[in-house]
């Protein structure tokens, strides 16, 4: 047996499709994000072999620092830095690896703490049996 759609529903679903349709083919057309040019002389780019652990390139045009678009960095391994290029301390950033984790600590209970928490366990079980009792002591009056 089919499932009962609402007219509003669908009206909706195929308007949200059309609009996803007009803004790809009209307001955002596909961009080449595999081509990387250059942001002072838009020279095209090697993005595939950035120096420096920052993803960093040079144009072989200008010498302008560009640096890889986030989406192609998951695609590429980051060298050092050329000697030439690693006097210039304006293009270096300076890269901090995180530090260690310390210990984990000791995560036992007290023997008082575990005791006070099974007397808690107790104490509310015994509770929620009492108030189970009532409720059936009641329901079994007032059924006679």
């Amino acid at each position: 047996m089919g499932t009962a759609h609402r007219r509003e529903t669908m009206i909706a679903l195929k308007a949200a499709h059309t609009a996803i349709r007009v803004a790809r083919d009209v307001g955002y057309p596909q961009i080449d994000v595999t081509h990387v040019y250059c942001v002072e002389c838009g020279t095209e780019l090697d993005w595939q072999r950035p120096v420096g652990p920052n993803y960093l390139m040079f144009c072989p045009a200008c010498g302008q620092q560009n640096e890889v678009p986030l989406p192609l960095r998951a695609y590429v391994v980051p060298s050092e830095l050329p000697a030439s290029q690693a006097e210039n301390k304006q293009i270096l950033y300076e890269f901090h690896p995180k530090p260690p984790s310390p210990p984990p600590e000791d995560l036992t209970m007290p023997r008082w703490l575990k005791t006070l928490a099974m007397l808690s366990l107790i104490l509310g079980l015994l509770t929620a049996a009492f108030i189970v009792f009532r409720l059936f002591a009641a329901a079994a009056n007032l059924a006679t």
